[in-house]
């Protein structure tokens, strides 16, 4: 009979196919990966957008992007870093890590905008994670049902530092100015109840409606290997 033990000194953890640093693959809306949706919740049916540009009870649609670090802590857990400054944590199940506890929460650093998170699922298949997330969006314009139904991610590999860097250098431009899907463009509310509205491409916020547009900028390696973004000449 054929023995089922293990070779000597080989030891299986659940959680180390997890670990490391996973980017999310580019949003496709026609398969709706990595496309979150925000909804009007049932308890405010045809609400006002948390797009300020769509009519009341609209569905937003918000392409995901990013990066992940998950990392193991002492008791099993594992926690999420991501780049836009929140901390999750997760519990390996058999097949998959999932939020542990339920209903955590974090200020986006980067929009300020909050989250609570009821669910994350995440499963991996080699350097490929699939994602699910259901949440609670709290939105300047009031509180938002979040979900993502087809997250998906990619393990990032190790380079060196030198090496990441170099790709950045050169000049770059933005791509036309999309307002509906918000993209290059810029929106924010002004003291006085008006609101200015400007491309990612003008280098002060203006308060007349944006125009397309482009402008070149210049990033540089610096010899310590940063990244450093020169503004264009007005």
């Amino acid at each position: 009979m054929p023995s089922t033990s293990r070779p000597c000194g080989v030891r299986t953890r659940p959680v180390d196919k997890y670990l490391g640093t996973w980017n999310y693959d580019q949003p496709d809306r026609d398969t709706m990966r990595n496309i979150a949706q925000l909804t009007c919740p049932d308890t405010r049916p045809g609400c006002d957008s948390a797009n300020p540009l769509a009519p009341p009870g609209s569905t937003w649609q918000i392409p995901q992007i990013g990066r992940i670090v998950f990392s193991k802590e002492p008791g099993g857990k594992v926690v999420g870093r991501t780049d836009r400054g929140c901390t999750w944590r997760f519990t390996a199940r058999r097949d998959s890590l999932q939020l542990d506890p339920p209903g955590q929460s974090c200020e986006n650093q980067v929009i300020k905008s909050g989250y609570t998170i009821t669910n994350w699922s995440v499963t991996v298949s080699g350097r490929h994670e699939r994602e699910t997330i259901v949440g609670v969006s709290h939105n300047r314009r009031g509180e938002f049902d979040f979900v993502l139904k087809r997250g998906a991610r990619t393990k990032a590999k190790e380079e060196p530092p030198a090496k990441v860097a170099k790709r950045f250098a050169g000049q770059w431009k933005y791509a036309p100015a999309d307002p509906w899907l918000r993209q290059d463009h810029h929106h924010g509310l002004l003291a006085g109840g008006g609101r200015w509205e400007a491309t990612s491409v003008d280098h002060e916020r203006r308060r007349a409606p944006s125009r397309p547009g482009l402008r070149l900028r210049t990033q540089c390696r610096r010899p310590d290997q940063t990244v450093r973004r020169q503004p264009p000449a007005p």
